[in-house]
């Protein structure tokens, strides 16, 4: 679940859903002489087995009205 927070507004959430990968199956065919089962191996090995849904999420933050004093803006400091 991801949480998106702001001072002066109401949270989001979004929930994320975690799937196998149909790509995952081409590692059960060979390609030439590489044998699939190494593909499999590095795949589960590095995350690539599963993937993440949804994969994009545009969210727009609702002023919180309780909020009764909304605190001053304070300009970034660059790095």
């Amino acid at each position: 679940m991801l949480l998106f927070e702001r001072p002066g507004y109401k949270p989001a959430a979004l929930a994320l859903r975690q799937q196998v990968n149909p790509w995952i199956v081409g590692n059960f065919f060979p390609i030439i002489l590489i044998p699939g089962p190494i593909g499999f191996i590095v795949d589960s090995s590095t995350g690539a087995v599963h993937e993440l849904e949804p994969k994009q999420a545009t969210f727009t933050l609702t002023p919180d009205d309780s909020a009764a004093v909304r605190p001053a803006r304070q300009p970034c400091d660059p790095l």
